[in-house]
């Protein structure tokens, strides 16, 4: 019923406040340094229905006019529309339309190559695979009228406001994932697909190699038909046995999985330096003799990425050459104000946070010390060319599946596996460690790292080589390391090194 109701009346959008005073920002330079895309997007969102406008006048008597901005795809090329319902940012006394809408509310769990992996083992080689995607995937969805006044924006002194869930909307995700879900519930039940996945609006369908793809591609185009539901026809493939999915192409005849050859190397931004990223040996994920265990939810997509690189320095890490530079700076000034021993352990966490793609309650801990969910002197296994970190427990693994994260040697002076080597040195001498779960990270007093004491020295650090600490905090390493890679692969990759559970 909640999903009839939403299609017929439009979708509650999860605003925890509606009666918001009016309040109008200002647009996002992304916009005001490209008219034109702005002109002829805004025209054709209008001639889909999906915003209605242009106003002389404000179309509510009271309502929140948020920034439009261009986003545009890093491979395609190709232009979108934003509406930065994050703005406006940390005002004293107007929050955004996103800080109202509850986050753990919204989290969307991604499907994971490693799903799409598994299917095709079942299956076998010259396992068929079929895809499609949905056009204006979001946008199909309207948005509930009570709601309207809150998705105002402003363009050449004309008001408009979206009356479709509109990109960049906390809720957009998790609202129109319900309809995915019910596509992949019909094709199942009614129409006898063995398995469909679903990335949002990318849909993937595996089947046996003696069965009909030509079917399967028939009748996912007659459910979207009958359903209403646009596809598009440039990113509809099958049948067919090799497919890119993810981002990866699948090969069910070679048994193998690879990047797509205009991403195996990527150019730096800050240089002209050519950074050589390799096939995927995804033998090692097809084969179950040297898959060490498969039971883990989270294992094998790491693995996949990194593990099978012959060199460490041929990963796009992210080690910009800014953040190496800063690191120096904060090492240099916390000598003589901060004791040995802590600025190595806050050396050591800082960068294996930052190489982690890590939340700072994953390598500290609040209160008291739960050895069966933090870190231990256990979870850090050391190899040739990197190490393993192993994470019991994090925010998006509730059943405790657990996870591998691969550090690997990068020969630079923010080196996560040296600076965690030169902290256990240094731990070693001042502390007996008693035994393996004991905690990883522990304070001058032996006592495991709180958050309050790793956040506090961190601050202390950047103030003094001024910058200013408020602007930082716990998820400032995560963010940092994901923007750091940005230029080097898809949005999607980057959540899968997350562990990430969608947030807009």
């Amino acid at each position: 019923m909640y999903l009839l109701n939403g299609i017929r009346f439009g979708f509650d959008t999860l605003v925890s406040i509606l009666d918001l005073p009016t309040f109008e920002c200002k647009n996002l330079l992304s916009a005001i340094r490209d008219p034109e895309s702005v002109d002829m997007l805004l025209k054709q969102e209008i001639d889909k229905g999906y915003v209605k406008g242009p106003f002389s006048s404000p179309p509510f008597e009271t309502y929140r006019v948020s920034p439009i901005g261009i986003a545009e795809g890093k491979y395609s090329g190709k232009k979108r529309l934003i509406l930065d319902l994050s703005s406006p940012h940390e005002h004293e006394t107007h929050e955004s339309i996103n800080s109202l809408i509850d986050k753990e509310v919204c989290s969307l769990s991604y499907v994971k190559i490693d799903d799409a992996i598994r299917a095709i083992k079942h299956f076998g080689k010259q396992t068929i695979l079929n895809k499609t995607d949905m056009t204006d995937a979001f946008k199909q969805l309207g948005i509930r009228k009570d709601q309207h006044h809150l998705y105002c924006m402003k363009w050449k002194n004309n008001y408009y406001h979206y009356v479709r869930l509109c990109f960049g909307s906390r809720s957009s995700p998790c609202i129109f994932d319900n309809l995915s879900r019910a596509i992949c519930w019909i094709a199942k039940e009614n129409y006898g697909i063995p398995v469909i996945l679903h990335l949002l609006d990318d849909f993937l369908t595996i089947q046996p190699p003696d069965s009909c793809g030509f079917r399967t591609m028939a009748l996912i185009t007659l459910i979207f038909n009958r359903l209403n539901i646009p596809i598009s026809k440039k990113k509809t493939v099958g049948p067919t046995c090799t497919i890119e999915y993810l981002g990866i192409i699948l090969d069910t005849v070679s048994f193998e999985a690879r990047l797509p050859n205009e991403k195996q190397t990527c150019e730096e931004s800050s240089g002209n330096t050519i950074v050589n990223v390799p096939d995927y040996e995804v033998k090692s994920v097809f084969d179950s003799t040297t898959v060490k265990k498969e039971t883990s939810q989270h294992s094998l997509h790491l693995e996949t990425f990194q593990k099978a690189a012959p060199a460490a320095e041929t990963i796009p890490t992210p080690c910009p050459k800014y953040w190496q530079v800063m690191w120096n700076q904060m090492q240099n000034a916390s000598k003589g104000y901060i004791p040995p021993f802590v600025t190595v352990l806050i050396e050591a966490a800082c960068i294996v946070a930052y190489f982690g793609f890590l939340r700072c309650g994953e390598l500290t801990v609040n209160t008291d010390f739960d050895a069966s969910c933090n870190l231990c002197i256990e979870d850090i296994t050391f190899e040739e060319d990197y190490a393993i970190l192993h994470l019991k427990t994090s925010k998006t693994d509730p059943f405790r599946s657990g996870v591998n994260i691969y550090l690997f040697k990068n020969n630079t002076s923010v080196c996560p596996v040296k600076s965690l080597i030169r902290y256990l040195d240094v731990r070693r001498s001042r502390f007996s460690i008693a035994c393996n779960s004991s905690p990883l990270f522990v304070m001058e007093n032996g006592e495991a790292l709180t958050r309050t004491f790793f956040i506090n020295h961190v601050r202390s650090i950047l103030e003094i080589i001024g910058l200013n600490p408020s602007n930082y905090n716990g998820h400032s390493f995560r963010i940092g390391a994901a923007t750091s890679v940005a230029s080097k692969i898809e949005d999607h990759l980057i959540k899968i090194l997350r562990r990430f559970c969608y947030e807009c």
